[in-house]
Order: structure tokens, then sequence, then C-alpha cells
């Protein structure tokens, strides 16, 4: 599928500075009725603004969690692509650990 690989050990990727934004993100794609890229990266862009981070802050931690690489193509587009069961039970996984 794509190009995907299964994410590897991502801890490391993610400070505890992102971790909070990520929480959140997993929330509002849990909540979201329209899993599209834009509102996708909407969520995203929520957490951001909130947690005042810039967007490579949050989206390479988001991409290894989900990809397990830190470089994608657009990230909406990609997320959208990969299903919302997938992503967020990575992104569970992840949180969780």
């Amino acid at each position: 599928m794509m190009f995907y690989t299964e994410p590897g050990a991502t801890r490391d990727a993610v400070s505890a500075e992102v971790r909070p934004a990520l929480a959140e993100v997993a929330a509002a794609f849990s909540a979201l009725g329209d899993w599209r890229a834009e509102a996708i990266m909407g969520a995203i862009q929520a957490a951001i603004d909130k947690h005042k981070l810039k967007l490579p802050k949050l989206a390479m931690p988001l991409r290894m969690i989900v990809f397990g690489r830190t470089q994608t193509p657009n990230l909406g587009p990609v997320l959208a692509l990969a299903g919302r069961k997938r992503v967020l039970e990575r992104l569970r996984a992840h949180l969780s650990a």
C-alpha cells in the first residue's frame, strides 16, 4: 500500500511538548464527521494554533507514528488515504505507550 512501512520505535520522535497536541489531534480525528484532507488538516491546524507549534513540529512525529517515516507527500491527503481506523489505531497505540 503506497509507501507504507510499519511504524518503528517512534517514542523518541515525540517530544513532551508535542505529546499533548497529538492527543488533541487524536481526539479531533475521532470526532470528525468527514474524513477528508481538508477536515483532517483543520483538526491539525487547530491543535498547532492552540499549542503554539509550527506545522513541522507536529507533522513529523505524526508521520512517524502513522507511516513509520518523517517525510510523506502532503499530510492531509495521505492521512485521508490511510483511513481513519488505521490512523487512530496507531495514534492511540503510541499515546498509550
